[in-house]
């Protein structure tokens, strides 16, 4: 449970993200004669990169190698 508390931000981030980019949806645009379909894991991945640059130290605490590696384990699951 100790480690649970320590990775709850972190989920709390990643929850936060997901849904955000599951509101945004799956989008397609077409390009002359295909279609591009952009899905929400996309998003998601922008979004988190879009966070991880701005320049909030609290923010930055939460990116630290463990937890990044424990989220990137978790996030397909999550979706």
């Amino acid at each position: 449970m100790k480690s649970l508390k320590n990775y709850g931000p972190l989920i709390i981030l990643v929850l936060l993200i997901d849904t955000i980019a599951e509101f945004i949806g799956m989008q397609v645009f077409k390009i002359g004669k295909i279609e591009v379909s952009i899905l929400p894991l996309v998003f998601a991945v922008i979004l988190a990169i879009i966070i991880y640059l701005l320049p909030l130290k609290p923010i930055k605490q939460l990116y630290n190698d463990k937890r990044v590696k424990f989220a990137g384990k978790y996030m397909s699951l999550i979706m």
